[in-house]
């Protein structure tokens, strides 16, 4: 119902023939960053046959040549198209815990390193149910993907922005 792909251009008019990244069960919701070294992407899924209201799982792939070659955030290599739940590209494996998780933004921190910022939640209803919904960072550090908290909120649909100061300063508005 909803894939991933890549497309390329060198000059914005003529377009590459698309890439799929990603076609597991009913599909993705993504975000997606670049930087003057890779393109860096991150997405969910929705599992067959609960459907487009139960989104879950946290994925991860970058490229640092054009789309030539997909990779996870330690540098393994990732094959695409990614069609199984299970893939060394899982940040997080959400649907084992029950949550939903609701994609907000991504960047790139001074050493190039992801930072994803996301909301999850026991419930795809947006009102008080199934709340508290848990706004939450998972940062690559070079080594390890750090997965923390931040605050709360009461609908998945919530929305912010992430900034990153060059002063190490984080902030969401």
């Amino acid at each position: 119902d909803r894939t991933l792909f890549f497309v390329t251009s060198a000059d914005g008019a003529k377009w590459s023939e698309w890439t799929r990244l990603a076609a597991i069960d009913k599909g993705h919701y993504q975000i997606s960053i670049c930087s003057e070294k890779k393109a860096v992407t991150a997405f969910n899924y929705h599992p067959e046959p609960k459907g487009l209201n139960w989104r879950t799982n946290l994925y991860y792939l970058e490229t640092s040549d054009v789309g030539k070659t997909w990779q996870n955030a330690a540098g393994e290599p990732v094959e695409v198209a990614l069609t199984t739940p299970e893939s060394n590209a899982l940040v997080r494996d959400y649907a084992a815990e029950g949550q939903r998780i609701y994609l907000k933004d991504i960047h790139l921190d001074p050493n190039d390193n992801p930072v994803i910022l996301y909301i999850t939640s026991e419930g795809y209803e947006s009102g008080p149910e199934n709340g508290p919904r848990t706004w939450t960072t998972a940062q690559w550090t070079g080594s390890e993907w750090r997965i923390q908290p931040v605050t709360t909120s009461d609908s998945n649909y919530d929305t912010g922005s992430l900034y990153l100061d060059d002063d190490g300063i984080w902030r969401i508005i």
